[in-house]
């Protein structure tokens, strides 16, 4: 099994970090120049991990950035972060860091 290389890799995390939705896995596959199938399994042989954990991973983790370095509304970084809506973006931060958005918020702020 061949892994991603470095040049794939951080095309992936190019498209992961843009604002909105993030794109679809036929998408990445295309981009870089692999079937679907073949993506999956070098995905994981380069990260260890799968596309979703990833991805949700990352998301998670831009969350925390913007809402410890901006004022910018909670519904406003749940879009920038790729979430569907407020809900699930709360849903998704709270399984990964056991407190809400406006919980890790105001933990910052005390």
């Amino acid at each position: 099994r061949s892994a991603l290389s470095r040049r794939q890799m951080e095309r992936i995390n190019e498209r992961i970090e843009m604002p909105g939705k993030p794109p679809s896995i036929a998408e990445m596959a295309k981009d870089c120049g692999l079937s679907t199938r073949h993506f999956f399994r070098s995905f994981r042989a380069a990260t260890g991990e799968t596309l979703t954990s990833y991805v949700t991973e990352r998301k998670i983790f831009r969350a925390k950035e913007r809402l410890s370095q901006t004022e910018m509304a909670i519904k406003v970084i749940a879009w920038e972060c790729g979430f569907d809506s407020p809900a699930a973006f709360s849903a998704a931060f709270r399984k990964a860091t056991g407190v809400t958005p406006r919980q890790f918020r105001d933990a910052l702020m005390h």
